[in-house]
């Protein structure tokens, strides 16, 4: 029987500017799952030094122009949040791109494509089949 206390939940930011559709994701992911809520780029930059999230959920057609940021849509946004950790020397997450327009990532740089992306609506457990491939849960 595993001692619940060494218990660590997996931990997801998620970067989205419509509140409501982040707060229904924690509400839908199970108790495994430690979600926390960034609505602009500042934000998010933040949270990923504050408190290193495991992975991070990135809509792709957010935009981040938010906390004195300015960043467009998509990929670009992916771009900023790599320089962003490697500019405090710390290791960026693996970053999952949701979008309802999942060819546009096929079109971006290779420096600017996510690690993982899924469609939107989301599929939860597909999600939950992503997040355990990129980090250790």
């Amino acid at each position: 029987m595993k001692d619940e206390s060494t218990v660590r939940e997996c931990s997801i930011l998620v970067i989205d500017s419509e509140p409501e559709f982040a707060e229904d994701l924690s509400v839908l992911l199970p108790s495994e799952y430690d979600v926390e809520i960034a609505g602009g780029l500042g934000a998010a930059i933040r949270s990923i030094r504050d408190h290193r999230p495991d992975c991070v959920l990135l809509d792709a057609q957010t935009p981040l122009e938010k906390d004195g940021v300015r960043c467009f849509e998509g990929m670009d946004q992916i771009t900023l949040l790599r320089e962003k950790c490697t500019d405090m020397d710390i290791q960026c997450p693996p970053l999952i791109s949701m979008s309802a327009r999942l060819a546009d990532v096929e079109d971006a740089p290779l420096e600017a494509r996510p690690e993982a992306q899924i469609g939107k609506p989301l599929d939860i457990d597909e999600l939950k089949k992503i997040i355990k491939r990129l980090t250790t849960f």
